[in-house]
């Protein structure tokens, strides 16, 4: 499957849940992030406002839906 057949939906809970795997990792030793990216994603991640909608997301990366 290729991530132009995906909703907006399916691809915001994809990338949420490779970043909840990440974060898992990092917090089982498995994955190192540097300080400052930590820092930045687990601030992005505490605010109450969303990073990029899903629509921002796939222009950035050139898919159409």
């Amino acid at each position: 499957m290729k991530a132009a057949d995906l909703t907006m939906a399916e691809l915001e809970a994809f990338v949420r849940r490779k970043v909840d795997e990440a974060l898992a990792a990092r917090d089982e030793d498995r994955l190192e992030f540097r300080e400052d990216f930590a820092k930045e994603l687990e601030a992005r991640l505490a605010a109450d406002e969303p990073g990029l909608s899903g629509e921002e997301l796939a222009k950035r990366l050139g898919l159409k839906w």
